[in-house]
């Protein structure tokens, strides 16, 4: 299922008009799960915490819109965290990190693995936030680790393995823009972030 809508960004993301928001749902081998945002009259949750991923290219205003639904669902009284991954503060965060800044050179298959061990290491934490009743709305999640991984020439499936067994997103916003506006809104440096990469990425 898909549903398109128009939204809204503001200068703290793009600085331009509008991007599509479209929730998908995707197989990936996730451990299912059911949700429920249910606050109370007193504004605490009766029910699960909701797994809400919000995916897109660098700058398509991910950070932005999680922080905006983050607030909206508290102001209604929903126990919610805003996360992101990669976590950089975690053992798994801080390799990936000296990667992302070019300190360490691996290999594609290997970077990937990290990036899926990184959500592994919150996967315990995830689990018994949401058993609890907070919902979390989560900046990047297994879709983009699996399409990068995948533009950079690794299988599809291959990729897809090591996040069987992670918990199942309730909800996934994919934040859609075209390259061209992507490209104006880019600061020039990129670090290790090779250009064509991210254009294939952006265009297919």
């Amino acid at each position: 299922m898909v549903l398109s809508l128009p939204i809204r960004l503001g200068s703290s993301a793009l600085g331009v008009g509008r991007a599509t928001v479209r929730l998908r749902e995707r197989s990936m081998g996730f451990r299912p799960a059911m949700a429920a945002i249910n606050p109370s009259s007193s504004g605490e949750n009766t029910g699960r915490g909701a797994l809400i991923v919000l995916e897109g290219l660098d700058r398509s205003g991910k950070s932005s819109q999680c922080a905006q639904l983050a607030s909206y669902l508290e102001s209604q009284g929903v126990a919610v965290e805003a996360w992101r991954f990669p976590d950089r503060t975690t053992a798994m965060g801080r390799m990936i990190s000296s990667y992302l800044s070019c300190q360490t050179d691996l290999d594609a298959a290997a970077i990937h693995l990290l990036f899926s061990a990184n959500r592994w290491e919150k996967c315990s934490l995830m689990e018994s936030k949401l058993k609890a009743g907070t919902t979390l709305v989560i900046d990047r999640y297994s879709y983009s680790g699996v399409a990068f991984s995948v533009a950079k020439g690794l299988d599809l499936d291959w990729c897809k393995g090591p996040e069987a067994g992670l918990p199942a997103p309730d909800l996934v916003f994919y934040l859609d823009i075209s390259a061209e506006v992507l490209f104006t809104n880019k600061p020039l440096e990129m670090t290790c972030m090779n250009f064509a990469l991210l254009w294939e990425i952006a265009t297919n």
